[in-house]
C-alpha cells in the first residue's frame, strides 16, 4: 500500500500545481462524477467515481485538498495538513485504482482547459 500512498501524494502535488497555474476556483469542485462541474461525465468510458479538489487562502493556492471517492470508499489527501484519510473498506486494489483513475482525470483536466 505504501506504493500506492506515494503515488497518491504526487498526484496530489500534480493536481495542486495544475491548478493554481490555471487559477482553479478557490473552493470544492467536483471535477468529475456525477455533479461534475468540469468534466463530462463517462461512467461508461472510464467509470463511476468522483474527483474533488479544494484551494482555500484567496489567491495564494497554498491550501489544497484531493478527494476520490468510488462506491462507499474514499480517500483524502490534505496537502497543506500532510494527511491522508481513507474508510475502513479501503483496500490496496482500491487504491491502485484511485491512482489509475486520478492520473486519467488529471489528463483530461489538462486537455479539457486547453480546448
Amino acid at each position: 500500500m505504501k506504493e500506492q500512498l506515494d503515488e497518491l501524494i504526487k498526484l496530489t502535488y500534480d493536481y495542486k500545481t495544475y491548478g493554481a497555474s490555471i487559477r482553479c476556483k478557490t473552493n470544492w469542485i467536483e471535477l468529475y462524477g456525477s455533479n461534475t462541474e468540469v468534466l463530462p461525465y463517462e461512467p461508461d468510458t472510464i467509470g463511476r467515481f468522483k474527483v474533488e479538489t479544494y484551494f482555500a487562502g484567496g489567491s495564494n493556492y497554498k491550501t489544497f485538498l484531493l478527494r476520490f471517492t468510488m462506491g462507499n470508499q474514499e480517500v483524502s489527501i490534505s496537502e497543506y495538513s500532510g494527511k491522508i484519510e481513507f474508510t475502513f473498506n479501503v483496500t490496496e486494489d482500491f487504491l491502485k485504482t484511485a491512482v489509475e483513475k486520478l492520473t486519467v482525470v488529471l489528463e483530461l483536466w489538462k486537455e479539457f482547459t486547453i480546448n
